[in-house]
């Protein structure tokens, strides 16, 4: 797998990097289709209260090549502890079709979130 860390600001909202540019013959219009599947991670939360308190994590994945999204309870925020997290995340990737493909990973600069997500790598 090739893991790059970069930041992303918004899980859906991903940019399309790398990326084939080519122009669609009917239309003219330029489409970008993506060469590798960009896997996005972050932590959300289900309400504000457990946000303030910084209780109960969610951990949400999206595939920029299927839509498909994830979200699983974390429990608390970083990979120590968290084998079992690491190995459903994998799963799921492995379900979306990514099991042993090329895919880059994207998460915010936060330290938790970037170990669990070479926790996933590393799987």
């Amino acid at each position: 797998m090739l893991v790059e860390m970069q930041y992303c600001q918004y899980m859906v909202m991903m940019g399309k990097c790398p990326t084939r540019e080519h122009s669609n013959r009917n239309s003219g219009a330029v489409v970008y289709e993506e060469a590798i599947p960009n896997i996005c991670f972050d932590y959300c939360y289900l309400n504000i209260d457990d946000e303030k308190k910084g209780n109960n994590p969610v951990i949400a994945m999206h595939s920029s090549s299927s839509k498909a999204i994830c979200t699983l309870p974390a429990g608390k925020k970083g990979a120590d502890g968290c084998e079992w997290l690491v190995m459903l995340l994998t799963m799921e990737l492995q379900n979306w079709g990514h099991g042993l493909d090329e895919v880059i990973f994207k998460c915010d600069n936060e330290h938790s979130i970037e170990a669990l997500v070479d926790a996933v790598a590393r799987y």
